[in-house]
């Protein structure tokens, strides 16, 4: 009888703890699936304002300047008016010259985008 108490405790013992480790791993995926979700989100906003920065930076310096999309960030997205489909997207890169070489700076761009047109309303430099 001892044997068979045992067995069974045993038995429901396993039975519990895989369930448990089944439902974090489930939980941990849907994490994985939003972050990735959200770089998509980031990284399509980014390939779409790209020529807008890129003209902020070439008009800042009067030549162009590299700068590297993957390491940009949007430091924040506002919808000043809630009556207009108007957005304020404020992005940050790090321009620099030929193989990542000095001078290098860090720009700050504010760009307003809305159906009727994009443009760059800000531009602020720091240099390096």
């Amino acid at each position: 009888m001892k044997k068979k108490t045992i067995l069974v405790t045993l038995f429901i013992f396993i039975l519990v703890q895989t369930n448990n480790v089944y439902s974090a791993k489930q939980i941990n995926e849907n994490v994985s699936n939003e972050k990735i979700q959200a770089s998509i989100y980031k990284d399509s906003i980014l390939v779409l304002l790209y020529p807008y920065m890129t003209q902020a930076v070439t008009d800042y310096y009067g030549v162009p300047r590299q700068f590297d999309l993957t390491d940009a960030k949007i430091l924040s997205i506002t919808k000043p008016n809630k009556e207009v489909t108007e957005y304020y997207i404020i992005v940050q890169v790090e321009t620099f010259t030929g193989a990542h070489n000095p001078p290098r700076g860090i720009e700050t761009i504010t760009i307003s985008t809305s159906p009727v047109e994009t443009k760059i309303i800000n531009y602020k430099h720091i240099s390096e």
